[in-house]
């Protein structure tokens, strides 16, 4: 890769049990990602961070210019746990950080709240020292979107210009090609129509509210 590409791509993924449709996905799309950072002269991603996020733990797994390495870290992944649902991902999220690139990309999975969600004014200054823009791409939660815990996510993504998905699990395929998009075009991930293979249509809203702590939501809606 170029000397001048000198972002980070970072995924931090959730390695709970539940997470393991999310994960397969991620697996899917590697190549895709590579190959869209490879081709692309706009793109400006010089390596990969593999992040995982578990209870009490997190891990730095990779950080790469190789897709095999990549996909080697993913499929080293098993998952676990998971039982008592909140997890550590602003521990996970702050790993990602330090380990990384200034002015680089951080992408969340997780279907869980943030156990350590306390963490989010000493991880957001880190973010935007170094130029981190944090995206959620939420399946789940702990059964309480208003609380602080999952709130959290909606405070660093405003905080930093990223944004916040909330889809459904087998959808996480389809944010990714978002995601492989916005790479080849540099392009933000909004006002796109995405057809599905069966033959519906993934659309997506965008726009802010009173509620949204100035974030960019991104509700997914079935047409078929």
């Amino acid at each position: 890769m170029s000397k001048e590409r000198s972002s980070s791509l970072i995924f931090a993924i959730d390695d709970t049990s539940s997470m393991s449709d999310e994960i397969a996905q991620v697996k899917l799309r590697t190549i895709e990602i590579f190959n869209a950072v490879l081709e692309s002269n706009s793109s400006l991603i010089g390596n990969f961070l593999l992040v995982t996020l578990n209870d009490p733990g997190v891990v730095l797994r990779t950080i790469t210019t190789s897709e095999h390495e990549f996909r080697r870290a993913l499929d080293a992944i098993v998952v676990d746990g998971g039982g008592d649902c909140p997890e550590m991902a602003l521990s996970g999220i702050e790993l990602g950080i330090d380990s990384s690139n200034p002015e680089s990309f951080l992408y969340v999975f997780t279907d869980a709240s943030a156990l350590d969600y306390t963490k989010y004014d000493i991880v957001s200054k880190k973010a935007l020292m170094k130029g981190i823009e944090v995206t959620f791409l939420l399946t789940g939660n702990c059964g309480c979107e208003s609380c602080p815990d999952y709130r959290v996510y909606n405070r660093l993504a405003a905080a930093t210009g990223g944004q916040v998905f909330h889809l459904d699990k087998s959808d996480v395929s389809e944010v990714l090609k978002y995601i492989i998009d916005s790479i080849k075009s540099k392009n933000c991930l909004i006002d796109h129509i995405l057809p599905k293979a069966d033959g519906r249509v993934i659309m997506h809203q965008n726009g802010f509210d009173d509620t949204s702590d100035g974030v960019l939501f991104i509700e997914f809606d079935l047409v078929l």
